[in-house]
C-alpha cells in the first residue's frame, strides 16, 4: 500500500525495503532519482526504527551527500549536522560512522567557504579516528588524507 507515494510497511519488511531503496539510490543513478529513493527509504526507516536509529541516521547521511552532489549544499549541511549529532549519541565511540559523517560535514562546510569550521571538523574527525579507532583503521587513514588535502593549497 502507499501513502502519499511512500510505501507503508511495518517491522522487518519496512526495514528491508528501506535498505534496498537506499542501496538502489547509491547505484550510479541520476542524482534527482537517487534523492527520491533516499527520501523514500528514510521515511520508511523513520517510521519503523525511529529518527534516532543508526540505520536511519546512515540513510540521512547518504541523502545529505546526494543533495550536496546536486549543489544543495546548505540543505546538505543541515542534514549532516543532524546526522553527526544523532550518530554521536546512538553509536559507540569506536564506531566509524560518526567520524565519517563529521568528515562529510567538514567537506560540505569547506565547499561553502566556511574554512575555519571546516578545518576544526576535519581535525576533530582525525583526532577522534586516531583516539577511538587507532592508527591502523582505514577510517583513520581516510581522515588523515582528507585533512591533508584540506590543508594543502591548490
Amino acid at each position: 500500500a502507499t501513502q502519499s507515494g511512500v510505501l507503508c510497511l511495518e517491522g522487518a519488511a519496512a526495514h528491508a525495503v528501506a535498505v534496498i531503496l537506499s542501496q538502489a539510490a547509491g547505484d550510479e543513478r541520476e542524482e534527482a532519482e537517487a534523492e527520491v529513493l533516499y527520501r523514500q527509504g528514510l521515511s520508511i526507516l523513520r517510521r519503523c526504527l525511529g529518527p534516532g536509529h543508526a540505520d536511519t541516521l546512515h540513510c540521512l547521511n547518504n541523502l545529505a551527500l546526494c543533495m550536496a552532489d546536486q549543489g544543495k549544499i546548505q540543505q546538505a549541511e543541515q542534514l549532516l549536522r543532524r546526522t553527526v549529532a544523532g550518530m554521536e549519541v546512538v553509536l559507540a565511540p569506536t564506531h566509524p560512522r560518526p567520524i565519517q559523517a563529521l568528515s562529510n560535514l567538514a567537506c560540505c562546510l569547506a565547499e561553502q567557504g566556511k574554512m575555519e569550521e571546516a578545518e576544526a571538523n576535519h581535525r576533530r574527525a582525525f583526532e577522534n579516528a586516531k583516539r577511538r579507532l587507532g592508527w591502523q583503521h582505514p577510517e583513520t587513514s581516510a581522515c588523515a588524507q582528507s585533512l591533508t588535502q584540506f590543508l594543502t593549497p591548490c
